[in-house]
């Protein structure tokens, strides 16, 4: 899982996306892909096997993710790693 934060000229920090990877099988072998991804900088929404829609459209599967994310968050099941990007 990858979140991506970016502090605005406001000084605030915003959401970028929210993506989440699974492993897939291909004929070449086993690789990751995007499983459900929330790109909040550019308004759009995707799950594995859909096609990409207004974020919108994700609005319930967003709200499902956040709950459980934030559950196992609260579980330690996730190892945080935060790395900082120079601009």
């Amino acid at each position: 899982m990858e979140i991506r934060l970016e502090r605005k000229q406001d000084n605030r920090w915003y959401i970028c996306y929210v993506t989440e990877f699974t492993y897939t099988t291909t004929p070449f072998g086993q690789e990751s892909t995007y499983a459900i991804d929330f790109d909040f900088s550019r308004g759009l929404g995707y799950q594995l096997g859909m096609r990409q829609e207004p974020i919108a459209a994700y609005g319930p599967l967003y709200s499902l993710w956040q709950r459980n994310f934030c559950r196992y968050h609260s579980h330690d099941v996730y190892q945080c790693k935060t790395r900082i990007e120079e601009a």
